[in-house]
């Protein structure tokens, strides 16, 4: 004999199979690190990747003010080691 479930009964099934794995894949943060080599108006980090060797990479903006107020957008990226040390930043 073939019984097939119906949709309202699958539906709940499947919610709870989903919840239990995305809750089983929540992060959790293991280090942070704060960035600002001069006085900034605004810091921001654009984009983010991870190398195989669990290098981290974030490129960012900063806009700094200068003396004639005029408005500089400097383009950063970091590299930290998987324990959250700054290994470089380049401009």
């Amino acid at each position: 004999m073939n019984t097939k479930l119906p949709f309202w009964l699958k539906l709940p099934l499947l919610l709870m199979l989903f919840g239990a794995t995305a809750a089983a894949q929540q992060p959790t943060e293991e280090w942070a690190r704060r960035y600002s080599r001069t006085v900034s108006l605004e810091d921001r980090a654009v984009a983010v990747a991870v190398d195989a060797a669990g290098n981290s990479y974030v490129t960012g903006a900063t806009i700094n003010r200068t003396v004639n107020s005029d408005n500089l957008i400097a383009v950063t990226t970091i590299k930290s080691s998987p324990a959250g040390v700054e290994l470089w930043a380049k401009n």
